[in-house]
């Protein structure tokens, strides 16, 4: 089971940087192909955490006596290392545009230390004032039973005590850095997974309501020439608008009153508006050209999103209702009920462990994919810009880059 998820992984990664990738980076050349494969091996390296689970499960289960405790260690601290040092550098060797080799080395390793010294200043300030784990404990002190003759009169004890406390101990450096980047991953997984968990089965039915019909020639001609149409008053709109930010930046004005227009200015609402337009434009010119080349095979496909996207529905549901029942549902402190757990476990009763691991894996890969698709849907925002959004045939090499990191945190 493992090697056929993990032959999978390898191939759906080949796929998705071929799917995205900008085509000048697609070709697989000598110069590029390290950094590809690097990127590939960052991808797979988060999406192998999913595997160690039911590994790990699996080993406690059956006492096959691995040290998965090693295997965790080893894998988070690989992790880390990509993290903090080769994608980083890989992304800074991408970004920079200078020819000489000697020149761009020294561009990397400029801003390689520039993130060693942040991330080593923020991690070792921190561990000085965050380093104490406090772990709720409840103590119970109970009489001793008693007893008359070799008979048991009391199975219960005579009296007994609660208190509650907490146990404070002091967590090793390395303890501490896995704490820290499963705190930021959870905050990231809560954001990604949810635009993904939300988006992914809209996705499917747009895709089935704007699939291409075939068309006549007379439809197409007719299509086609409305589309021109379109598109010359968005050139003509393009130059207006180009015209008028010459004209904002003529402008003398003070930085107040800059920031003012260029925040507030009706300017930059029609551009917005103008950028919209191209956008769909640019999804009417596909569905055209798709209409042109129309074939059955294609036409399936999109029935194969509807029934992809129903599936997907359904999968939603099964999440939130364990989600739930499971954690947000708590009568007297415990879970209302442990639903998926449940089903696991009975079909490892069964003798069907295979297919409880095979379960889980989906479950897994699942929220892993839509916090994927919801970094390709969102992205990383920072004042309304997104910073290395992963578009389809628009991704240049630095961007997969740091999506690789995201995904490993």
């Amino acid at each position: 089971i493992l090697l056929f998820f993990g032959i999978l992984m390898i191939l759906s990664n080949i796929y998705m940087i071929a799917h995205f990738a900008h085509p000048v980076e697609s070709r697989c050349t000598l110069k590029s192909l390290p950094m590809k494969l690097i990127i590939i091996l960052g991808f797979i390296l988060a999406q192998t955490m999913l595997l160690m689970v039911p590994l790990d499960v699996s080993n406690v289960r059956n006492g096959a006596g691995m040290n998965m405790q090693a295997f965790w260690y080893a894998f988070l601290i690989i992790s880390a290392i990509f993290i903090v040092f080769v994608l980083p550098i890989c992304m800074f060797w991408s970004e920079s545009s200078i020819e000489k080799i000697a020149m761009k080395i020294w561009h990397v390793v400029k801003w390689e230390t520039l993130v060693i010294v942040i991330v080593s200043a923020v991690l070792g300030i921190s561990y000085i004032f965050l380093k104490k784990a406090r772990i709720p404990i409840e103590s119970i002190l109970c009489d001793a039973p008693t007893y008359i003759a070799s008979d048991l009169l009391e199975d219960s004890y005579a009296s007994c005590t609660t208190t509650s406390d907490r146990l404070t101990i002091n967590v090793s450096f390395p303890v501490y850095v896995v704490a820290i980047i499963s705190f930021v991953g959870w905050i990231f997984f809560i954001l990604f997974a949810g635009v993904g968990f939300a988006t992914y089965p809209i996705d499917c039915f747009c895709e089935f309501r704007h699939r291409p019909k075939k068309m006549s020639q007379g439809e197409l001609y007719s299509k086609k020439h409305k589309l021109l149409d379109h598109v010359k008053s968005l050139l003509a709109e393009s130059k207006s608008l180009q015209l008028r930010q010459e004209q904002e930046k003529n402008k003398k004005l003070n930085f107040r009153q800059k920031w003012i227009v260029n925040t507030n200015t009706k300017l930059n609402r029609d551009t917005a508006r103008f950028e919209a337009r191209c956008l769909i434009a640019e999804r009417e010119f596909l569905i055209v050209d798709q209409s042109e080349h129309w074939s059955k095979i294609r036409n399936c496909l999109k029935w194969v999103k509807l029934f992809a996207g129903i599936l997907l529905v359904i999968w939603n549901i099964i999440w939130v209702l364990h989600i739930l029942l499971y954690q947000l549902v708590k009568p007297f402190g415990r879970p209302a009920t442990p639903f998926l757990n449940n089903v696991l476990d009975w079909l490892i009763s069964k003798q069907v462990e295979f297919v409880s691991a095979i379960i889980f894996i989906l479950l897994a890969f699942y929220m892993l994919i839509c916090a994927f698709k919801g970094n390709a849907k969102l992205g990383l925002r920072c004042f309304c810009m997104s910073l290395y959004p992963l578009n389809v045939n628009e991704t240049y090499m630095n961007a997969f880059c740091f999506n690789a990191m995201l995904c490993n945190i």
